[in-house]
């Protein structure tokens, strides 16, 4: 999808920082990077998010309370700053500590993408398919832990570290992209009688 793009671009800009906070001199330059990466990526994602939803097209008016929209950013960058996280670790994770990433950056892309959409105002009922809200949620963790998979099990058989970082940033922007659309089909809307 046209969405993946950006995605997988703003991913691997965010995953870069990542080998900047393992060799970070200090603490405090470390949560630098980290900052920097979170906000990047979570603000590159929820730009993504954004421009699908005004991409998006209803028979009826459509306008974004401009706070809930702006809160939305928030789990999008709790979701990138664990991604790094976990991401910029020297140690190889275990399989606990990478399916607990995987749920919690899953997680953060879903609540931002919701949160998002519980901003919208349009003249019309939104309605979700529990079954479809559910699977989003699920592509979303899936590939999340793919991704985080994948950049460890690569870095550990190449010796550039760069082919890890691609093959994860195209992973996790799918998983963006994935969870953003798949949640647009459980969305189900229902115009208002009397609305333009």
């Amino acid at each position: 999808s046209a969405g993946s793009f950006p995605a997988v671009l703003i991913v691997s800009v965010a995953l870069s920082i990542s080998s900047r906070m393992v060799n970070a001199p200090s603490w405090r330059l470390r949560w630098a990077w980290a900052s920097a990466g979170a906000l990047s990526m979570g603000g590159g994602i929820w730009a993504m998010h954004f421009i699908g939803m005004l991409a998006f097209s209803l028979p009826c008016g459509v306008s974004y309370d401009p706070l809930g929209t702006m809160l939305s950013m928030i789990p999008g960058i709790i979701a990138s700053g664990v991604a790094l996280h976990v991401i910029s670790r020297v140690s190889t994770p275990g399989p606990a500590r990478l399916l607990a990433g995987g749920v919690l950056i899953g997680a953060g892309i879903g609540a931002m993408h919701y949160a998002g959409m519980a901003a919208m105002e349009p003249d019309a009922a939104i309605r979700y398919q529990p079954g479809l809200v559910a699977v989003s949620v699920v592509v979303a963790v899936v590939l999340a832990f793919v991704a985080l998979e994948a950049r460890f099990q690569l870095r550990r058989f190449l010796s550039s570290d760069t082919t890890a970082t691609l093959v994860a940033s195209v992973i996790l922007g799918l998983a963006v992209s994935g969870m953003h659309y798949t949640a647009m089909q459980a969305s189900v809307f229902f115009p208002i009688a009397g609305s333009d």
